[in-house]
């Protein structure tokens, strides 16, 4: 018999099959929208500050670059900026300086190795001193030259006169990690101070402590920028070429750069930085620091010469002479120590070579420099500026055959009869 919870319990029971059957066929109902966000918890403990990266790399120095690049290494005590400053002491002296080293075995005239601080150079023209105090060293014979096998000059002490009282301000393009603050070794005479001396790989390549740390994820900087040699190889500005008694004043080549056609080429398009220019090793330096030839790009000049008894002469010959002064010069042959890199020469016969004033030289090359250096009477005859300028123009230009002529037939007169 029916009661009147009959109809409760026939509900449950159907109510009971539909949640079976929804459970059996693995159907999930549509998930509804999310709530709004509970409130924030307490902030936790603040941990410590970070480190700067950049702030925390310091310099290790050369030798520690070379224990993995050795090679790199070996080719870079070659070159001057291995030696642009060198410290002077008891461990240092007899090895660097007493056995010869290019010559030097004496200090400048009225001081001992001892009141020696430093020496500037050293390496392919001359070396200049810094005294105990920090000093540069003037007087008539406070400057060492190097001999010139191509200037026939022999090594002697010249004359040098410090500007500025004789401070030493040369750290900024002679050291690695130089700072304006402070004095070197508290030296009164020195301007700044520096991690290590000479320019070693980290003057261009940035402090490597964390390079030396973790080789594999740390890399160094690689700046291909001609104004990366350009913050050093310049005198006052880059627009300008200082010139002085004839000659260009030394250390600027990227102001010949700047001022030549080739101002959109880098330094290392053509120069090997880890290599020497000076002193070619047929092992280390085979090609003398050359990483690109003129003849790779300017090979239709190279095939074409109009003076075939130039045959033997290289483009550097005349395109980069010697027009520029580290230690010594020749002025009856327009020849110094250094070569210009200013590639361009002006053929005219009346162009000029240097301002009106002569402190500053002409962005090109004028025939007087680039031809006497050879035409002098002894490697050549020697020619008027006229004879020069008409074999120096159009030196480079393909000659044109001149078409053979044709016989033009002439008409034969008939014979009368």
């Amino acid at each position: 018999m029916f009661t009147r919870y009959t109809p409760r319990l026939i509900f449950c029971f159907f109510f009971g099959i539909v949640l079976v059957t929804t459970a059996c066929t693995g159907q999930t109902p549509e998930q509804g929208p999310v709530g709004p966000a509970g409130p924030a918890g307490p902030m936790g403990p603040v941990g410590p500050a970070g480190t700067d990266a950049t702030a925390a790399q310091t310099f290790v120095g050369a030798e520690e670059c070379g224990s993995c690049h050795e090679e790199i290494y070996a080719r870079y005590q070659t070159t001057g900026h291995a030696r642009a400053l060198t410290a002077i002491d008891s461990s240092t002296v007899e090895t660097v300086l007493a056995n010869g080293h290019n010559g030097i075995d004496m200090p400048p005239d009225g001081y001992v190795w001892e009141d020696i601080a430093y020496m500037i150079g050293g390496f392919g023209w001359m070396a200049r001193f810094v005294d105990s105090d920090g000093y540069l060293i003037s007087g008539p014979s406070s400057q060492y030259n190097f001999e010139n096998e191509l200037l026939e000059t022999d090594a002697a002490w010249a004359a040098y006169d410090a500007a500025d009282d004789g401070v030493f301000t040369c750290g900024a393009c002679h050291t690695t990690g130089y700072a304006e603050q402070g004095h070197q070794n508290n030296l009164a005479g020195v301007a700044g101070a520096w991690a290590f001396d000479g320019v070693q790989c980290e003057r261009c390549h940035g402090p490597g402590s964390l390079h030396a740390e973790n080789p594999q994820g740390v890399t160094m900087s690689i700046d291909r920028d001609s104004q990366a040699c350009g913050s050093c190889h310049v005198r006052d500005e880059r627009a300008t070429i200082d010139a002085e008694g004839g000659f260009a004043e030394h250390n600027q080549q990227f102001s010949d750069l700047y001022n030549s056609q080739h101002f959109a080429l880098s330094c290392v398009t053509c120069h090997d930085p880890h290599m020497s220019t000076v002193s070619a090793d047929d092992e280390l330096n085979p090609n003398a620091g050359i990483a690109q030839r003129c003849e790779s790009c300017h090979w239709e000049q190279e095939s074409v010469r109009k003076v075939r008894r130039h045959l033997g002469v290289d483009c550097i010959d005349c395109h980069m002479p010697f027009t520029a002064v580290s230690a010594v010069a020749d002025s009856e042959r327009l020849m110094g120590d250094i070569r210009s890199h200013q590639f361009a020469i002006n053929t005219s016969a009346t162009a000029e070579q240097f301002s009106d004033d002569g402190t500053q030289m002409q962005p090109y090359l004028t025939l007087a420099y680039v031809c006497t250096q050879c035409h002098n009477g002894d490697t050549a005859p020697v020619l008027s500026a006229e004879e020069l300028s008409t074999a120096a123009t159009g030196y480079h230009t393909p000659v044109v055959p001149t078409a053979t002529p044709e016989p033009v037939p002439q008409e034969t007169a008939t014979p009368e009869p």
